[in-house]
């Protein structure tokens, strides 16, 4: 069960706005990297300073918390700082929140964010035969959502699967190919086979990944 009582963050756009997606996708994959780093440093501290934002009871009456680490907060304050500013009119919603209300200006202030800060290569993509329609659409047809670390509660408590002997810790911008075990332990056998990261327990997992492939099967263009 996932709580989604949320704080959320969000910009609305200027209605003359006109939004190049592949600057969007560009921006997306930089930051997908530079998440990755902060996540893994928040892990390896030790100190992932995690909170409950409030949760809720199941239909059994077991409380559900909803979590928030600092990984959570520092990603997403870094993924709005970067996004207003090299995309100032794309409408963004964030879900984490310092102390749960609602906040508009980032906080990027933290050390672990300093070397991060650098301005974001948004022509990587550009040399793609992106589609015209797709080089200048009206930001308010766009909207960008940000979860920082999907799969909080498993990042806290040391439950995400393990790839190549390290934790994996974004699967954003990149796809990371993996076999996983069956669990016969609910007779359930599974495998990866659409590259997609999921935390431990085999029917959520062939749930997520039967979803997640069918989600980002190609966008018919035409």
């Amino acid at each position: 069960m996932r709580v989604v009582r949320r704080a959320i963050r969000s910009v609305r756009a200027n209605a003359d706005t006109q939004i190049d997606v592949s600057r969007v996708v560009s921006a997306c994959v930089e930051l997908a990297e530079r998440a990755g780093h902060v996540i893994r440093n928040v892990a390896a501290s030790g100190e992932k300073g995690a909170v409950d934002k409030g949760g809720a009871f199941d239909i059994d009456g077991t409380y559900i918390a909803d979590v928030q680490t600092k990984a959570d907060r520092l990603v997403e304050d870094l993924v709005t700082w970067h996004i207003r500013a090299c995309l100032p009119g794309l409408p963004l919603v964030a879900e984490e929140a310092a102390g749960g209300a609602l906040q508009i200006e980032p906080d990027i202030k933290d050390e672990a964010l300093s070397e991060h800060l650098e301005p974001l290569p948004l022509d990587q993509l550009e040399h793609f035969p992106w589609p015209r329609e797709l080089q200048a659409v009206p930001a308010e047809r766009i909207v960008l959502y940000v979860d920082p670390l999907d799969g909080t509660g498993e990042f806290n408590n040391e439950a995400l699967l393990v790839s190549s002997g390290g934790r994996l810790s974004d699967a954003i911008g990149r796809r990371y190919e993996y076999r996983a075990k069956s669990d016969s332990s609910m007779g359930v056998p599974f495998e990866n086979v659409h590259g997609v990261i999921a935390s431990r327990d085999g029917r959520m997992h062939n749930t997520f990944v039967q979803t997640v492939s069918v989600s980002i099967a190609p966008w018919p263009l035409e």
